[in-house]
């Protein structure tokens, strides 16, 4: 499965402003898509609307072969679920909740026991070597582990489509290096997984190697 989009143009009625205009690509033979460009270019725009987030637009967006507006509200809700992982700028974790309860939130609670669950996060907090923090609240972390985490909750429950928005703008040289190379792995692993980045992080645009740039200007 993959995904083409074909023209797309959005404005928002509210401003009257056009954030994207007329965008087409086809990410078939994509793998690391990173939009670049200053802001106000349309990278989050794009990446709310190739998530499903965002469904009021001009275009045609297709998913494998069907285009997305042939669906309905509930089977692009079921669509998305299943197949896209999105990883915010503002992180979107519990404060009052541990780690754990945190990352576990993504987990199919019915299909496996909680002791089966409490690994999966232990081997997934491993990778972005913040296993320890385990028990620890959300509030009482730092920007970097703050973002670590939400990535963990990301990647755990194994979406083909990996969407991160400035996932490296707010962390530590450290945290970077780890979530980098985590996402790099994850992408890797599976052929069929693809990961859209925004970013205007020099960093994170060389890291990737193989990647589709997209300049938004």
């Amino acid at each position: 499965m993959t995904i083409r989009l074909e023209n797309i143009r959005k404005i928002y009625k509210n401003t009257g402003i056009t954030a994207i205009e007329n965008f087409s690509h086809d990410f078939k033979d994509d793998r690391f898509i990173v939009f670049a460009g200053r802001s106000g270019t349309g990278k989050t725009t794009l990446l709310n609307i190739i998530s499903l987030i965002d469904l009021d637009y001009e275009g045609d967006y297709f998913l494998g072969r069907r285009k997305i507006s042939s669906y309905s509200r509930k089977e692009i809700e079921i669509l998305r679920s299943k197949y896209f992982s999105v990883i915010f700028q503002e992180y979107e974790l519990l404060e009052n909740e541990s780690v754990l309860e945190n990352v576990a939130i993504s987990l199919e609670k019915k299909l496996f026991s909680k002791k089966d669950n409490e690994y999966k996060v232990y081997e997934m907090l491993k990778k972005l070597e913040i296993e320890e923090l385990m028990s620890k609240k959300a509030k009482f972390l730092s920007g970097g582990q703050r973002q670590r985490v939400a990535i963990a909750r990301g990647l755990i429950k194994n979406p083909r489509f990996i969407i991160a928005d400035e996932p490296t703008s707010s962390v530590d040289d450290i945290s970077k290096k780890i979530i980098l190379k985590t996402l790099k792995e994850y992408v890797l692993e599976d052929e069929k997984r693809k990961i859209f980045l925004a970013s205007h992080d020099r960093d994170l645009i060389d890291y990737f190697d193989e990647k589709k740039l997209i300049d938004l200007g």
